[in-house]
């Protein structure tokens, strides 16, 4: 479940966004109770994310996934709608 969006003015290197991640978790009241996150691959979030010493990292598998097909196709972009239509539907075929 997203939790919020917000914006980060400035530079989104991993200290300021760690600063902004502490401060909206301060805002909600719930920084004790924040043991993990997902980001997508950016080493920015990535290194934000390991800033805190009680935080969990996981990278968003949906974001992986996009960067294996994008690779193995040898194309630029894929298209969110793609995935919105395609991929994610297959998440029920197992059920």
């Amino acid at each position: 479940m997203n939790f919020f969006f917000f914006h980060a003015p400035g530079d989104h290197t991993a200290d300021n966004l760690h600063e902004y991640f502490v401060k909206v978790f301060a805002e909600y009241g719930i920084t004790d109770k924040i043991v993990c996150g997902t980001t997508d691959n950016g080493s920015n979030y990535v290194a934000a994310m390991g800033l805190h010493p009680a935080w969990t990292h996981f990278r968003c598998l949906v974001h992986t996934l996009q960067l294996a097909v994008t690779k193995a196709l040898g194309v630029r972009l894929l298209s969110f709608v793609f995935f919105c239509h395609t991929l994610l539907p297959c998440r029920n075929l197992g059920r």
